[in-house]
């Protein structure tokens, strides 16, 4: 390295360790670097102005990641920011609609957990969630044309599904097939058993049937099969409560906090979310 090269690497890390400070919108300290100082220590407009001149900015995606981006984008400063929607709505896998005189979702449904968990962080002091009551094992099997399973069966497929699910993170280790499949599989595997001989085997596939449907909500998909067995072992479960709801107003409400809704639809992102929109070329 040059004498002269040297010099200059010298003075801008002198301009660069010399900082001021302003505060964005929530209060946080932001430095700006020293070289936007003038001879009176007075950078705060200086350094303003380069935070109103912010780059273009353009997310890819309005689902619970892309607006979480956004909104935190927005509040430190960053005002051009626009997000690119393929679909005709916001919120990816987070899916709530109107259902009569509530709510449904088609997606996400509860909460998961009370610690190391970000969502239940957002809204913990603010009485959104209602906490599960214990799972009742007694509950009954009707068919679709009202008859109520007996006693002796329900229990019998009840004790396969909780098999299936104890022996699934030994037995998903090495599968590569889907979810689906594995609780397909050792579901029919275990009806071969001498003990479920006498198991109705259409009342058997229309409790698997439901079986399916039970974990696909828990998972928050539309399909099992559309879910890595193996893959699915990579979830960590959050401590605590793991099905809190959210009093009937579904799990958008996450969202509507994040974009500070209040009377209108995107609040804080109105007009900064390009619907209908798919992404066709990246330079």
């Amino acid at each position: 390295m040059s004498l002269i090269s040297f010099i200059i690497l010298l003075l801008i890390h002198q301009l660069l360790a010399q900082e001021c400070t302003i505060k964005d919108r929530d209060g946080v300290e932001i430095c700006c670097p020293g070289f936007l100082k003038d001879q009176t220590n007075e950078c705060v407009s200086k350094c303003k102005n380069v935070f109103d001149k912010t780059p273009r900015i353009l997310i890819v995606g309005a689902g619970a990641s892309g607006i979480s981006a956004a909104t935190r984008l927005l509040h430190h400063g960053f005002e051009n920011v626009t997000l690119l929607e393929a679909q005709n709505r916001f919120g990816g896998r987070i899916s709530t609609i109107p259902f009569g005189d509530s709510f449904i979702d088609l997606g996400a449904e509860w909460c998961h957990g009370q610690e190391n968990n970000a969502v239940f962080e957002l809204v913990k002091d603010k009485d959104l969630l209602q906490h599960s009551e214990p799972w009742d094992e007694s509950y009954k099997l009707v068919r679709s044309n009202g008859e109520i399973v007996d006693d002796y069966t329900s229990k019998k497929l009840k004790g396969i599904f909780e098999k299936i699910q104890e022996n699934k993170k030994d037995h998903l280790k090495n599968y590569n097939d889907s979810l689906g499949a594995y609780n397909k599989e050792y579901f029919l595997k275990a009806l071969e058993e001498d003990t479920y001989a006498t198991i109705d085997r259409d009342i058997a596939m229309e409790f698997l049937e439901l079986f399916q449907k039970e974990i696909a909500s828990a998972e928050g998909c539309k399909d099992v099969y559309d879910v890595s067995g193996k893959g699915n072992l990579q979830f960590k479960e959050a401590p605590g409560d793991q099905n809190m709801d959210w009093k009937g107003k579904g799990y958008v409400t996450v969202l509507n906090i994040l974009m500070e809704t209040g009377c209108r639809d995107l609040g804080i992102l109105h007009k900064r979310i390009l619907f209908n929109n798919k992404l066709q070329t990246l330079n």
